[in-house]
């Protein structure tokens, strides 16, 4: 059995209207988890928590997003063994 442990997820822009509150969710990572995996587990746990996220304009938008921890962007490869929050970062226009 791999060990897990808490991580919190923060959502931020066009994510934040799946939830009422605090837009954000704790989810369970096993150890040597890359942040594009995670990124795979947070669209499963956004299913979860409301059944109207499943609009592929919606999944598109995850994917297109970036994944920060407490310092920095993180590449798809990353592995987040250190890492105690995560934040969903969606892409943003503006002139």
């Amino acid at each position: 059995m791999t060990p897990s442990r808490q991580v919190r997820v923060r959502f931020f822009g066009a994510f934040r209207k799946y939830f009422e509150g605090k837009a954000e969710l704790d989810l369970a990572l096993p150890a040597g988890l890359t942040a594009g995996a995670a990124r795979s587990q947070i669209g499963a746990l956004l299913s979860v928590h409301n059944s109207a996220f499943p609009l592929p304009s919606d999944r598109e938008l995850l994917a297109q997003s970036a994944l920060a921890d407490e310092s920095r962007i993180l590449s798809d490869s990353d592995t987040l063994d250190r890492v105690q929050e995560l934040s969903i970062l969606p892409p943003v226009c503006g002139g």
